[in-house]
């Protein structure tokens, strides 16, 4: 800061213990901790002038003081809020003539106004108000209108300069309104400059009437920040109009009508689950009308619930009336093809024909013989057959019941029927050799199946895996939680989720042989739902604009995913990772932000640079966004090159200082497009100002340096660059740099005059001894010595000195006095006799 902290903060101190107590003025801190800038009401009479033209006279007077840059070597900027008629004062600001030359003291300097008010003080030529000057000097008998008691103000200085050439620096009008403050606010480089104005707290004169700045108004409408024109136009007094007001309030009046119905559309959007369509709307209030009630925010939500909001789409098969898919029913068993029945053969037999005569039978044992050999030797093959397969029949059976048995989970039993059908198969040797085989492999293959296997032993499935029953119980509890758990995740309730799937993890932890796999899969269940609650989290947060939070969740996010299988890892990091670089570029944007509200210029510039390097990546970043981050960052930058030349300016290196202000200058040029053009050339020229009045105090400094030990010479040279600077300056002509040429120029004539005296006077020193021996002839030269030269006057042309020696040639030591005089049109030396 160009004006350190300690000595604000001695001058509020000062100023504390002498007005605290005043009985006319009262001095209020209205800027800045400590304050730089301070409002002061004087309870004095001065006068003013009506709108009838009479001179009336008033009380209550209020002017504002603020500590500008380069403080105190420019004087600070006095601005009356009150109508006040005086030589000395215009609407804009107050003469201080000379005074600030002689003083340093602000407790002084509202002393001198208070005093000026009364008029007491006020100057006579050169002044702002002619009309004034001349009423003042034509009513000089009626002065002052009052006096009033300084109390402890200091000492009783004199108000006006007796010196027409102070031995400190010149007194330059500093630039208007503080334009240097440290806050920086003379900087207004565009409609959304980082650091505001603070608001003048209201006069308690309820008299006073409220300024209007027009040009601020204009700015505000090229901008259409018409919100804050509204209420700009809305406290002005009915009767205050300027040129154009009326059209201003139409095209108001019509941007928030237009605006309005726009912002309802867009709402409706959102409520109908449109976000992107919305935030088209809302974009669209904004260009209209640029600070539409909470409109920036309806864009930050917007913009983020486009980029958020996913489609979650959860397929659901056809599930049966237990919400499971249903099983294929069993298909019945085959039927056993009986085939056709053979037909029933019917032998006919021919009857015998009886005769009327007696006849005898005749028995052919024959057929009876071969039939009973041929049942001699079918009987055991029909046995073999009919034994075996019984047998299969029976094998078959107890396959069925074996598998059903195992299905109901009766093991024993299963064991028993499978070993009898298998001990069966195993007897089959002629008939249904290829079925029994067949039937002998699936008998095998149950009695070997790891369901029988573990069934035997009393272990159950779980999840896959055969387990004792004992745990296959606590399993199926955990199950359970599972699926409690799996219906909170549904839910989307992540943190009940994730309570229930660690009360199962614990649980099934507890025994040392549950799977290692079913724990996996628990840890897993519960990674997922803190990635769900940390995603949902920094969602939240983002909503909140809290974006250092939402990043912090992201990145916890991301360290949940990594505990994940490696397929689900890669989806949940490209999903995650854009939101992450979103929260911190906000972040950075925003940290900056704070650091540039705090002035923290270098520390704000460097996080600008890193959210711009971050955002220009980033997909989602908007173009024009990052244009106002590079102008945040140009800003910031700015800022901490003008805080250096504002620090080698307090240290008075004023070389560096200006170099500084070069250099931002030399940044607004560059940067012009992305800064307001405008304000950019006013600025330029606010740093040109400030760095020619640099140079002028810098060369005037040199000058005091060199005529404090007449080296007149060097003196000039320091000078005459002030007189080039100011000659060469497109500022030149006004009225504060004008001032100081003209000084510059009038102490260069006096050292010129000085020089040529010191000439004279030297050649006075050099031949005293001869000129005092012709005008005292008694006196030999060489007992002459102590020669004392004096400059007294010049009348004319004629330069008169005083010549002094002492004498040592008679005895005791006389002093010799003689006065000479040199004619400069002439040339020439002559005795000069006091009498004439």
């Amino acid at each position: 800061m160009a004006v350190a902290k300690q000595q604000l903060l001695d001058i509020f101190k000062k100023i504390t213990e002498v007005f605290e107590q005043h009985p006319s003025i009262t001095v209020t801190p209205i800027k800045g901790d400590p304050p730089e800038q301070y409002e002061v009401k004087y309870d004095l009479t001065g006068v003013y002038k009506d709108q009838d033209g009479r001179i009336l006279p008033s009380t209550g007077h209020i002017v504002t003081i603020a500590i500008p840059f380069g403080f105190p070597y420019f004087p600070p900027s006095c601005r009356p809020k009150t109508p006040i008629f005086h030589p000395d004062f215009d609407p804009a600001s107050i003469c201080l003539g000379d005074f600030w030359q002689q003083e340093r003291s602000l407790a002084d300097l509202i002393i001198h106004i208070g005093r000026m008010i009364t008029g007491e003080i006020y100057s006579r030529d050169n002044t702002f108000n002619e009309e004034a000057a001349a009423w003042y000097l034509a009513n000089a008998d009626k002065l002052p209108f009052a006096r009033f008691d300084s109390v402890d103000a200091g000492k009783n200085r004199p108000e006006t300069s007796p010196a027409a050439y102070p031995t400190g620096t010149i007194g330059i009008d500093t630039l208007e309104d503080s334009d240097f403050a440290s806050d920086m606010t003379f900087l207004e480089l565009d409609s959304e400059a980082k650091v505001g104005h603070p608001s003048e707290p209201p006069s308690n004169d309820p008299g006073q009437v409220p300024e209007f700045d027009v040009e601020t108004i204009w700015l505000l409408s090229r901008q259409k920040r018409f919100h804050q024109m509204q209420e700009i136009l809305k406290s002005m007094p009915s009767d205050v109009t300027f040129e154009g007001k009326g059209e201003l309030l139409e095209r108001i009046e019509t941007s928030f009508a237009e605006a309005h119905e726009i912002y309802q559309q867009g709402e409706d959007l959102e409520h109908q689950g449109l976000p992107a369509k919305a935030l088209e709307k809302y974009i669209a209030v904004e260009e209209m009308v640029s600070d539409y009630p909470k409109i920036h925010e309806d864009i930050r939500r917007t913009e983020q619930s486009k980029d958020l909001l996913g489609t979650w789409v959860q397929d659901k098969g056809s599930l049966g009336a237990d919400g499971l898919p249903p099983r294929e029913k069993k298909r019945p068993g085959k039927t056993r093809d009986k085939g056709p029945q053979a037909a029933e053969s019917s032998n006919g037999f021919r009857r015998s024909t009886l005769n009327t005569g007696k006849r005898r039978r005749q028995v052919n044992f024959l057929p009876l013989t071969i039939i009973g050999g041929l049942l001699l030797v079918t009987a055991p093959l029909i046995y073999v057959y009919t034994s075996e397969t019984s047998r299969y029949q029976r094998a078959d059976q107890l396959y069925g019941e074996c598998t059903a048995q195992i299905q109901a989970r009766q093991f024993k039993a299963a064991a028993r029927s499978c070993g009898t059908a298998q001990t069966l198969v195993r007897e089959i040797v002629f008939v249904k050799t290829q079925a029994g085989a067949e039937l002998s492999g699936k008998i095998e293959k149950l009695l070997n199946s790891e369901e029988l296997r573990q069934g035997l032993v009393g272990n159950v499935p779980v999840n896959g895996v055969y387990v004792p029953r004992a745990i296959a119980d606590s399993l199926k509890s955990s199950q359970d939680i599972i699926a409690e758990g799996d219906k909170l995740m549904s839910e989307g309730n992540w943190e009940k989720a994730i309570e229930v799937y660690s009360s199962g993890l614990q649980t099934v932890s507890e025994n040392a042989k549950n799977d290692p796999s079913f724990l996996a899969e628990l840890r897993n269940k519960i990674h997922h739902g803190r990635f769900n609650l940390l995603m949902q989290e920094g969602g939240q947060a983002i909503a909140g604009t809290n974006w250092q939070l939402a990043r912090n969740k992201f990145e916890a996010a991301l360290v949940e995913a990594k505990h994940l299988r490696p397929e689900e890892q890669r989806l949940l990091t490209a999903r995650i990772q854009p939101q992450i670089d979103m929260s911190t570029f906000q972040s950075l944007k925003e940290q900056g932000d704070e650091k540039f509200a705090n002035s923290d210029w270098t520390g704000a510039f460097t996080l600008f640079q890193q959210a711009i390097s971050l955002g220009s990546r980033l997909k989602q970043t908007e173009p024009q966004t990052l244009d106002s981050l590079q102008g945040d960052a140009i800003r910031a930058e700015l800022y901490t090159i003008i805080n250096e030349g504002k620090e080698s300016f307090a240290r008075e290196q004023w070389d560096e200082a200006i170099e500084k202000y070069a250099k931002a200058s030399k940044i607004l040029m560059d940067n012009r497009a992305l800064l307001n053009p405008a304000d950019t050339d006013m600025n330029r020229q606010k740093l040109a100002r400030i760095m020619l009045q640099t140079s002028i105090i810098r060369d005037r400094q040199e000058a005091d340096k060199h005529l404090a030990v007449n080296r007149y010479d060097e003196a000039e040279n320091s000078l005459q660059r002030v007189v080039k600077a100011i000659g060469t300056s497109p500022l030149g002509k006004e009225k504060q740099f004008q001032k100081a040429l003209n000084t510059a120029r009038k102490t260069i004539a006096d050292i010129r005059e000085k020089q040529y005296i010191a000439e004279k006077t030297r050649y006075l020193e050099e031949n005293f001894q001869a000129l005092f021996s012709q005008n005292y002839p008694a006196a030999a030269p060489e007992t002459l010595s102590m020669p004392v030269m004096t400059y007294l006057k010049q009348t004319g042309d004629q330069l008169l000195f005083k010549m002094q020696c002492t004498e040592s040639g008679r005895g005791r030591p006389l002093k010799l006095v003689m006065y000479y005089t040199y004619s400069k049109s002439t040339d020439q030396w002559a005795f000069h006799s006091t009498t004439e």
